[in-house]
């Protein structure tokens, strides 16, 4: 369906000569079931919108000694919302790994405006498992 889930697929941003970043974005027009009494997307759904994205940057970070292939979860996020968007404002989500110590990756996120005004940032800490601990088979 296409009003099912939220519909953002990131992907990376090509990096600047001499820079690896793992930086990725994806264009997000949010559906008018995510709109709260308030008209505005719902908070919740603005979380879960720079939620996955900054997982896709930590895994990606190849500078950080990531492979792409780890399995991650989410430890912690914290989120800053400046200006909640409206159901069909179209909006740019950018996700950037920021840093690792051991199992732990560091990445932040915001929701931009089409004219690139942060509407709301993210910071996450993603928990690098073994595969076989994360199936329950360890």
């Amino acid at each position: 369906m296409d009003d099912d889930g939220l519909r953002i697929i990131p992907g990376p941003v090509p990096p600047r000569s001499g820079h690896e970043t793992g930086t990725v974005a994806a264009p997000w027009v949010p559906h008018p079931n995510l709109a709260s009494e308030d008209g505005l997307v719902a908070g919740e759904f603005v979380w879960a919108a720079l939620d996955c994205p900054t997982g896709f940057a930590g895994v990606g970070a190849r500078h950080l000694g990531m492979i792409g292939t780890e399995a991650i979860l989410l430890g912690r996020m914290g989120v800053r919302i400046e200006r909640r968007p409206g159901p069909g404002d179209r909006c740019i989500i950018v996700a950037w790994p920021t840093g690792r110590d051991g199992r732990k990756l560091f990445a932040d996120s915001a929701l931009l405006s089409a004219n690139g005004e942060i509407l709301v940032a993210a910071r996450a800490t993603w928990l690098v498992v073994d595969r076989q601990v994360q199936l329950g088979q360890r």
